[in-house]
């Protein structure tokens, strides 16, 4: 029920749009080595729901991947060039989601930016649930 609410409170059809979930917080190998050069700390010492910031390589590295994800879907679901995507893109990062609503999203086959149509737009720090093996959230 929650996600079609959702999807109707900001516009999406089923089948008709895009996403893409980026999750900078999570500490994969490579988002967790470029934040610990950024810092100069070791890997060991880096807490990642603090020290991620969306600049230099990181930022880089978070483009690229958004933009990978879309440009798969153009290949994956081609449309005629008069057609635009419905986009719905979200994160943890909200400097991401920003910066692609501000400034759209370079995709392959297309001359000019497309601009995210949807997004869940935040300004305080989004936080991760962990759902336990009872299905109690914490935070």
């Amino acid at each position: 029920r929650r996600v079609n609410t959702t999807m109707r409170t900001l516009g999406l059809k089923e089948k008709k749009y895009t996403s893409v979930h980026v999750r900078s917080h999570y500490p994969t190998t490579i988002i967790g080595n470029i934040a610990a050069r950024q810092l100069n700390i070791s890997f060991k010492e880096l807490d990642m729901e603090r020290e991620i910031e969306f600049k230099g390589a990181m930022k880089d590295h978070l483009m690229d991947v958004t933009t990978n994800a879309f440009n798969c879907d153009s290949i994956l679901n081609p449309r005629p060039a008069n057609i635009t995507p419905t986009i719905y893109i979200c994160s943890d990062s909200n400097e991401l989601v920003n910066h692609f609503v501000t400034h759209g999203l370079h995709v392959q086959g297309r001359k000019t930016p497309i601009v995210p149509v949807a997004h869940q737009n935040k300004t305080a720090k989004l936080l991760h649930l962990e759902i336990d093996a009872d299905d109690h959230a914490h935070l």
